[in-house]
């Protein structure tokens, strides 16, 4: 964690660094929902809000279920998982995500129904433009039951 989060917390999740400048690139940062990591059941909520800022640009939040991650035991071309893309900005903003909203990426691994919020692995943010100097700071993460 650094020090300094939003709201006037002491630290928050952070991560820096620059991309690789060509290929397949990423990196990110998260938490499991349980340790040892296990399903996790998230039905009694909506969706889920933090707080974020960071080098402007684009991030994708995604939370890995049973479908999309190797520990459900489901997939054979895993992590292609159920997550939505914002923009984050140079200053702290709320950001939040109803799991309808959920969504995996056109063109590669496994296509899916749908994100199966009953077996919820972890909660991840990535950054993966090629060459790019990032700077992604997280805090206050919260499930959303409205």
């Amino acid at each position: 964690p650094g020090e300094g989060g939003a709201a006037k917390s002491k630290h928050a999740a952070h991560m820096s660094g620059k991309m690789g400048g060509s290929g397949v690139v990423y990196a990110g940062i998260g938490f499991n929902l349980t340790n040892p990591m296990a399903p996790y059941d998230l039905s009694k909520a909506t969706g889920f809000c933090f707080d974020a800022k960071g080098t402007p640009g684009p991030v994708r939040v995604k939370v890995p279920d049973v479908n999309t991650a190797p520990e459900g035991g489901v997939c054979k071309q895993c992590y292609n998982d159920f997550g939505v893309d914002f923009n984050v900005t140079a200053d702290w903003k709320p950001y939040c995500f109803k799991f309808s909203e959920l969504k995996q990426q056109s063109g590669w691994g496994e296509q899916k129904p749908a994100f199966t919020k009953e077996k919820a692995f972890s909660v991840q943010w990535q950054v993966t433009t090629a060459g790019k100097d990032y700077d992604v700071w997280i805090d206050n993460v919260k499930l959303s039951c409205q």
